[in-house]
C-alpha cells in the first residue's frame, strides 16, 4: 500500500486518505462473492476491491485473516468478527495509480511500472446463472457481454440449479399491466415480483442455446410445468421477436393463441405498443405483455387474483383455464451445462 502510507510508517497506522467509509462489524455479505484473499491486510482488501471493476464491497475477518470481494448483494448474515463495508464509501486514492483508471467486466486495473492495463480478474466470466454453480439460490449477477451487467434472481435448487429467472411473480406486489419501456428495461427487484426486462433477456439467450420453462402454481398448491427446449427472442428492432418450440411437460402447451397456432416468430406487445394479429389489442385486453398472436392461451403476466376467473387474470388456459393462478416463474438456462 505504498500509494496511501509513508515511507517510515511500515504498518500504515496512518494511512493518506481524505474518506473513510463506515463498517458494518459483525455481518458480512452471503452472495456475490466473487474472490478470496488469504493473508492481505484491510487496506489491501480494500485496494483489490477499488481496482478491480465488479467489486461493490468487502468482507473482512482479521483473525484470519481474509479478504472477500463482493459484487452487488443484498443479503447480510450475521457473523462475529467480520467486518464489511461498501467501496463506494472509501477514497479513490487507495486505487493508488490505478484510481483515475476504468475497467469493464470482470477485469482489475494493475500498474506495470509504466502504465496501467486491465487484465482478467477472477477467471471466466458469468453469463447467466449456469455459470455460478455451486453457489446457493439469491441474487447474483452477470455479464452477458462486454456491454451488459445486470443483477438476477438464480434458482440453484431447482433441477441441478443454474436456472435464471426471467419472471416470477407470488404475492401481486408489481403489476405487470406496464408499457413498452417498463418491459423493455425490466422493473421489481430480483429478490422479489419482477421481469428481467426484454433488453436483459435478449443479451442472455444471445450467448448460448437456451430452453425455458414455466413453473406453475394454483390456489390449492398443486404445481405443474412447461418446458419448451428452443427459446430465444430478438433484439428491439425485431420487437423481441419469439422463437419458441419443442414442448414437453405437465401442464399443457400455453405458448399457442386460442387458434391453437403457436406463438413462434410473434413480437412482443404492450397496452402502448400493439404487435399481434388479432383485431384490438391482447395487451390491452389481457393486462398483460407477451407475444400475443390471436392472444395467449398462457397469460403469466396477467392479474394475480386468486380465486377470480377471467381474461385477464394470470393463467394458464390448458391446465385451470382461465382460473388465476397463485405463483409463476419462467427460467431459462443453457440446454448444454
Amino acid at each position: 500500500m505504498a500509494d496511501v502510507c509513508h515511507k517510515n510508517d511500515t504498518n500504515c497506522q496512518h494511512p493518506n486518505l481524505n474518506q473513510h467509509g463506515h463498517l458494518q462489524v459483525g455481518h458480512c455479505r452471503t452472495t456475490n462473492i466473487f474472490h478470496k484473499k488469504h493473508g492481505i491486510s484491510f487496506l489491501d482488501c480494500l485496494k483489490e476491491c477499488m481496482v478491480t471493476s465488479i467489486c461493490k464491497g468487502i468482507n473482512y475477518r482479521s483473525h484470519w485473516p481474509l479478504c472477500d470481494i463482493v459484487g452487488w448483494s443484498e443479503d447480510f448474515t450475521p457473523e462475529t468478527d467480520c467486518v464489511y463495508t461498501d467501496i463506494s464509501e472509501w477514497s479513490k486514492s487507495i486505487a493508488g495509480k490505478c484510481r483515475d483508471h476504468t475497467c469493464h467486466g470482470v477485469e482489475k486495473c494493475v500498474f506495470d511500472g509504466k502504465r496501467q492495463k486491465c487484465v482478467t480478474a477472477y477467471g471466466p466470466i458469468p453469463k447467466d446463472c449456469s455459470d455460478h454453480i455451486g453457489k446457493k439460490s439469491g441474487v447474483y449477477t452477470i455479464y452477458p457481454n462486454q456491454h451488459t451487467r445486470m443483477s438476477v434472481f438464480c434458482d440453484m435448487d431447482y433441477e441441478d440449479g443454474g436456472w435464471t429467472i426471467v419472471q416470477r411473480r407470488f404475492d401481486g406486489s408489481e403489476s405487470f399491466d406496464r408499457d413498452w419501456d417498463a418491459y423493455k428495461s425490466g422493473f421489481g427487484k430480483p429478490s422479489g415480483e419482477y421481469w428481467i426486462g426484454n433488453d436483459n433477456l435478449h443479451a442472455i439467450l444471445s450467448e448460448r442455446k437456451f430452453k425455458v420453462r414455466f413453473i406453475l402454481v394454483d390456489v390449492d398448491g398443486n404445481s405443474v410445468y412447461a418446458e419448451y427446449s428452443n427459446f430465444y427472442i430478438g433484439n428491439e428492432e425485431s420487437n423481441y421477436a419469439l422463437s419458441i418450440s419443442d414442448y414437453s411437460g405437465t401442464a399443457g402447451d400455453g405458448a399457442i393463441d386460442f387458434t391453437g397456432t403457436s406463438l413462434n416468430g410473434m413480437m412482443f406487445s404492450t397496452k402502448d405498443r400493439d404487435n399481434d394479429l388479432k383485431e384490438g389489442s391482447c395487451a390491452f385486453q389481457k393486462c398483460s405483455g407477451w407475444w400475443h398472436r390471436d392472444c395467449t392461451y398462457g397469460n403469466i403476466n396477467g392479474k394475480l387474483i386468486p380465486g377470480n376467473e377471467g381474461q385477464i387474470t394470470m393463467h394458464w388456459n390448458p391446465w385451470r383455464k382461465f382460473n388465476s393462478l397463485q405463483e409463476t416463474t419462467l427460467m431459462t438456462k443453457p440446454m448444454e451445462m
